[in-house]
């Protein structure tokens, strides 16, 4: 017991210093919203009318990665694209530790504040369950979950520790110390291993790396650690649900990727046998089409 004391205080200094670095990270560009849940960096678009659409991009992707598709996404009404807080250069709340609530609690401040009922959320990995949370809390404010790369919750808390094959990013403080002096190297590493044998990783990797060169956030082991250690509970949801899958994902070669049907009952999951750990950048007309399909 007085180990884990002892530990968890060390995981709260870690994220403390995660909010720090995140706090001090300005974007180059886009807008900055206040919310309870922390200052949102956020790229919105489109008209009045049509469904709305939020992206929150999956660590360590930025905004940025999104701006191929941003034109076509505002073409069918209201879109925002978040980063996550503590991400990127979103900042977190006071006292944030980078649990899965309190992203789900972040984007339903955001869609409150910009009066977007029955949402289409796209998030993808870990990421996903702040989506699933907040449709299952708000089904007023969500009326479809597109996910990406993204198992059971079993299976997903198995992978983040799977990744960190020498334990460092579990361990509490030296975790996020150690991400922060590499955060660079771990992305580049990231992008490479997390494509196809034989991808070039350089076109998706570009907009992160030069995210990262001016200062954005990559609290990867603060986020981790508290998601291997609560990974959350099962929930029922009434909206529709399209999982995206990528195949060819060698971070994913011992994941059960079909185990969301577990965990989701009744989605519809599109594989995708050539695409590595981003279905959404690596094939955008099949996502978008599962973004602006008809309800």
């Amino acid at each position: 017991m007085k180990a884990e004391r002892g530990a968890g205080a060390l995981r709260r200094l870690g994220a403390a210093l995660d909010r720090r670095w995140a706090r001090s990270a300005r974007p180059p560009n886009g807008e900055e919203i206040e919310v309870p849940g922390g200052r949102l960096r956020v790229r919105r678009g489109g008209g009045p009318d049509g469904v709305p659409v939020v992206v929150v991009p999956d660590p360590p992707n930025v905004a940025e990665h999104y701006d191929g598709a941003f034109g076509a996404l505002a073409a069918g009404g209201p879109v925002a694209v978040v980063e996550a807080p503590g991400f990127g250069f979103s900042a977190p709340r006071a006292g944030g530790r980078y649990r899965v609530e309190e992203l789900s609690a972040a984007l339903e401040e955001l869609l409150v504040r910009f009066g977007f009922r029955g949402a289409t959320l796209s998030l993808a990995c870990v990421g996903a369950f702040a989506a699933v949370d907040l449709a299952a809390r708000r089904p007023d404010l969500v009326g479809r979950l597109v996910l990406s790369q993204v198992a059971s919750r079993r299976e997903m808390a198995s992978w983040v520790k799977r990744k960190d094959v020498c334990g460092v990013i579990q361990a509490p403080l030296l975790g996020p110390v150690a991400v922060r002096a590499a955060r660079r190297r771990i992305a580049r590493w990231w992008y490479r291993a997390a494509l196809p044998p034989g991808a070039d990783p350089g076109p998706i990797a570009a907009p992160a790396l030069a995210a990262l060169r001016a200062g954005a956030a990559f609290p990867l082991a603060s986020a981790f650690q508290e998601f291997a250690r609560r990974p959350g509970e099962r929930l029922r949801l009434a909206c529709p649900v399209t999982v995206l899958l990528g195949a060819a994902d060698p971070t994913h070669a011992e994941t059960d990727l079909g185990s969301i049907a577990e965990e989701l009952p009744g989605a519809r999951v599109l594989v995708f046998s050539g695409s590595g750990h981003f279905p959404d950048l690596e094939n955008p007309a099949e996502w978008l089409a599962a973004l602006r399909a008809p309800a």
